[in-house]
C-alpha cells in the first residue's frame, strides 16, 4: 500500500504542474500533496511495524525448533560438544533472525514493488513505450 501511494505523489504533482493554478486552488492543491505524503509515511510505518511482528515471530518458531532439536539429540553430543558452543549458536543464530533477516527481506521486496509499481505506472499513462 505504501508503495501504491509513493507513486502516487509524482502522479498528483504532473496533475498539478500541468495546468495554470489561481492562488485560490494552490492550498487545495498543497493539502492533497502534504496529505498523500503523510499517509504514505503512515503506511510505511505500518509495513516496517508488521515486518518485525513478522520477524519476531519467525525468532520464536526457530527458537523453539532448535531447543527442540538440542533436547532430542543423542548424549554423545553433549558429551563432545562444549556447552558454551551450544549457547553461542542459539545466540548467534536468534541474533541474526532478529537483527537481519527482516531489514533484507524489506530491502530486497521493496526495491521489486517499487519496479513493478513504476512499470505499471508507465504502462498506464504511455502504454506504446512498454511494447
Amino acid at each position: 500500500m505504501s508503495e501504491i501511494i509513493n507513486l502516487a505523489l509524482p502522479l498528483w504533482i504532473a496533475n498539478w504542474t500541468a495546468k495554470e493554478v489561481a492562488s485560490n486552488e494552490l492550498e487545495f492543491y498543497l493539502i492533497v500533496y502534504v496529505s498523500i505524503s503523510v499517509a504514505s509515511v503512515f503506511f510505511m510505518t505500518v509495513r516496517d511495524m508488521a515486518a518485525n511482528s513478522f520477524g519476531f515471530r519467525a525468532a520464536r518458531k526457530l527458537h523453539a525448533v532448535m531447543f527442540a532439536a538440542v533436547l532430542r539429540a543423542p548424549m554423545s553430543f553433549f558429551q563432545d560438544t562444549p556447552q558454551g558452543r551450544i549457547i553461542n549458536r542459539f545466540s548467534k543464530d536468534m541474533s541474526e533472525v532478529d537483527k537481519e533477516l527482516v531489514w533484507q527481506l524489506i530491502y530486497t521486496v521493496v526495491p521489486v514493488l517499487s519496479v513493478l509499481g513504476n512499470f505499471a505506472m508507465v504502462g498506464v499513462t504511455a502504454y506504446m513505450s512498454l511494447l
